[in-house]
């Protein structure tokens, strides 16, 4: 997993000093010190007129503190191994609780007032100099999440969260379509892996998305910290297909693949799912497959109805059709599916829009439509989840340019996120 950390500088008499670092013990038991004890700073204004934050047209629920406590302290002695001294673990575990605290931009000078550090050093330094790896502890968060949230019918959803930005020095930002404003502005892509099971959600891996713009500049690669594996162009299946690689390899139990039309697509990755045996449900255009006539032929008691209860997160309202397809010639040959599997087109008719949208589904003969119908649905609940990280935890809000502080603030960004919905699923 690439971030490109840098070795650090010696450490300075002011790095080691325990009266301005919190240590790793007052992570792990915050009463203790009151002077520097590690704490969640309060989520509610002083007059009281706070009102929950809405993702996805709902109020976001809030853990408890002191759940949210016990569940930082044990992730914090999970990657306490994962830093080079006791100091910057620390200070990692207040940045977490820095983006807990609020939400709106999260840069240095904000989480450092949020914690209450008198200046911005110490978190720039966390971001950029320090000695940590930000890919083993985004797989330690990972596995922590496997064993909480962990589920062999879960999915896995593969989506995108982008970040508006200006100037063009921002590792990763170019003109490009976001699906923020539905049209092309300067942002940043940054590909996501979620992971929905009937215990709770989480956003389990990201990869920053290299526009073409920067692949084909070396040197501005290099001067914002791009390390060398990752000069050359990856595609979003490309990224996504590594992401999936490392969760079968933290064994992590899953059932489906989701994922959107830059996913459905794509090939490469729908053939790559099959011949390990995987169930996908990736959205595919409509007109490219002829969705609209194919509708028309279906008997009117051929649709069924949405499952769940209509109004909940997750149930997409509407009437539901699949037909079984031979292959997938609309991209190109397509060798048979595997034994024991068939490729279906999973058609959705909304009741308020004219259009049919469609699903291409690899799955075990005799899979249910209702099945199916859930996986598609997966993308509802994990665009909540991430709208959930941007109000939560600065997903998005953050100022930063370079390579390594991108994958260390997005890291534990999800870190803060894992907690939070540990310590909710924990609450009940």
């Amino acid at each position: 997993m690439p971030t490109g950390s840098p070795t650090a500088s010696p450490t300075s008499p002011k790095d080691a000093s325990p009266e301005a670092i919190p240590t790793a013990e007052n992570v792990r038991n915050p009463v203790a010190d009151e002077t520097a004890a590690v704490h969640i700073p309060p989520p509610l204004p002083p007059d009281g007129g706070w009102e929950p934050p809405v993702a996805g047209g709902r109020p976001t629920p809030r853990a408890d503190d002191a759940q949210l406590s016990k569940v930082l302290a044990e992730l914090g002695e999970r990657i306490g191994p994962l830093f080079a001294r006791p100091e910057p673990r620390a200070q990692a575990m207040q940045y977490a609780l820095g983006l807990l605290a609020d939400g709106g931009r999260s840069n240095t000078w904000q989480l450092a007032q949020r914690v209450g550090d008198s200046s911005p050093w110490r978190m720039q330094r966390l971001l950029t100099r320090a000695r940590w790896d930000a890919a083993a502890v985004q797989d330690t968060v990972c596995g922590y999440l496997a064993e909480n949230l962990g589920h062999p019918e879960a999915m896995l959803v593969l989506g995108q969260s982008d970040a508006l930005k200006k100037g063009a020095k921002t590792v990763a930002a170019a003109r490009q379509y976001t699906e923020l404003t539905r049209r092309v502005e300067n942002c940043q892509t940054a590909v996501m892996t979620a992971y929905i099971s009937p215990h709770g959600r989480a956003l389990m891996d990201r990869e920053l998305l290299l526009p073409e713009s920067w692949t084909d500049d070396p040197q501005r690669c290099i001067k914002a910290g791009v390390p060398e594996e990752r000069l050359a162009y990856r595609t979003k299946p490309e990224l996504a297909r590594t992401m999936i690689e490392r969760v079968m390899g933290a064994s992590v139990p899953f059932q489906w693949v989701c994922g959107g039309q830059d996913y459905g697509q794509d090939e490469a990755l729908r053939g790559w799912l099959e011949e390990q045996g995987i169930r996908y449900v990736f959205a595919v255009p409509a007109r490219r497959l002829g969705a609209a006539s194919a509708a028309a032929a279906i008997p009117k008691q051929r649709w069924w109805p949405s499952p769940g209860v209509p109004g909940e997160p997750g149930t997409v309202p509407g009437r539901w059709s699949r037909l079984t397809v031979p292959n997938t010639s609309h991209w190109g040959p397509a060798a048979p599916p595997c034994d024991g599997f068939t490729r279906s087109l999973l058609l959705h008719r909304r009741p308020d829009a004219a259009r049919t949208d469609c699903y291409l589904v690899h799955a075990p003969r005799g899979t249910n439509g209702h099945a199916m119908v859930t996986a598609a649905a997966a993308r509802c609940h994990a665009r909540r989840h991430l709208d959930e990280a941007r109000l939560h935890t600065g997903l998005d809000r953050h100022e930063i340019r370079t390579w390594t502080a991108w994958y260390r603030h997005i890291t534990l960004s999800l870190l803060a996120m894992a907690a939070h919905t540990v310590a909710l699923g924990r609450a009940g």
